[in-house]
């Protein structure tokens, strides 16, 4: 649904939001280390994560063994289907 939205802060909030939502629910269920939020996972999305006007990127962090420290992944999508790829290690390290 995201690809067909106009890209601007509003829809960015949205997934954010909606990415948020379903790692709590991980979370919740025990699959994330950490007490709050911030703690097992980050999301960040935007259009400086894409590489051209086609893709929509989310950048997610995931706590899985420590608290604080995120294996990070894009997660990509474009007209041509959605993938994943690690995120690049710098800028990795700026999400936490």
């Amino acid at each position: 649904w995201a690809l067909a939205q106009t890209r601007d802060d509003q829809l960015w909030q949205a997934l954010t939001h909606q990415v948020s939502l379903f790692l709590t629910g991980l979370f919740e269920h025990g699959a994330l280390a950490g007490h709050r939020s911030g703690q097992f996972f980050p999301v960040r999305t935007g259009p400086a994560l894409r590489r051209d006007d086609t893709e929509l990127v989310l950048r997610v962090g995931f706590a899985l063994e420590k608290t604080g420290e995120f294996q990070v992944y894009d997660i990509v999508h474009s007209g041509d289907g959605s993938s994943s790829r690690p995120a690049p290690p710098l800028e990795a390290a700026q999400l936490a």
